[in-house]
């Protein structure tokens, strides 16, 4: 599945920017030199929202929350990580520095969203994502703020514990306690945090972007991010 994205004014939605929207994919380039596949779409908002899914999935994961997003005026961008969809390489072929290198995609959706005027960025980071995320605001103090979903303190070789110490931005750390290893790793990964962090643990929830769809999550993430734009 491949994507054609329309020019639309602020504020509407059209067919081409939409996740699953059948068309050719937007792409750039990493320094490493791997091709990304992303979606992005416009806001009004001068905070832009980055989206990392989990292992093995690809940006559609996202679209209702991307489109939650849009309505509340933050432009928006998710990716296909390097060997996931419709990006460059097989996950399943990486070593644990291949994934290690998905923080040279996150740099690159920074450097294109930095192109578009956005003053900041937040990332929300599910699972491996997460961890992604948490690396990635460790090496970029400029990033508004990181939403971790089911993030643990090791996905294939991307590990946090070190990461969160050196990390200057809010954190939101969210977990569901039957989700045991990631539910741990968030409470650990918060006491560890020395920036300002929160944490939310669920009940029954799933994994990673699976809790979007829990009664109140989205609405807490759409607060807690309002809360550090207003900052």
């Amino acid at each position: 599945i491949i994507l054609v994205l329309l020019f639309v004014l602020p504020g509407c939605i059209t067919e081409g920017q939409r996740m699953n929207d059948g068309g050719r994919a937007e792409t750039f380039l990493t320094d490493d030199g791997q091709r990304i596949a992303y979606t992005f779409i416009e806001g009004n908002e001068d905070v832009g929202v980055l989206l990392l899914h989990m292992l093995n999935r690809n940006r559609q994961d996202y679209e209702g929350f991307a489109k939650l997003l849009q309505e509340n005026k933050y432009p928006v961008l998710a990716l296909d990580f390097r060997g996931h969809g419709e990006s460059d390489g097989r996950w399943e072929d990486f070593s644990p520095d291949e994934f290690s290198a998905m923080s040279f995609d996150v740099k690159a959706a920074e450097e294109f969203l930095a192109k578009k005027g956005l003053k900041s960025i937040i990332i929300v980071g599910a699972s491996i994502g997460a961890n992604v995320a948490l690396v990635r605001a460790a090496e970029n103090p400029e990033l508004r703020g990181v939403v971790a979903l089911s993030p643990g303190l090791e996905y294939r070789g991307v590990q946090t514990e070190g990461a969160v110490k050196k990390v200057r931005v809010p954190v939101l750390y969210v977990a569901s306690k039957e989700d045991e290893y990631a539910a741990l790793s968030a409470q650990r990964l918060h006491n560890l945090t020395h920036a300002p962090a929160e944490i939310k643990l669920y009940e029954q929830a799933g994994h990673g972007t699976q809790m979007l769809v829990v009664e109140g999550l989205r609405e807490l993430i759409l607060k807690w991010m309002a809360n550090l734009y207003e900052k």
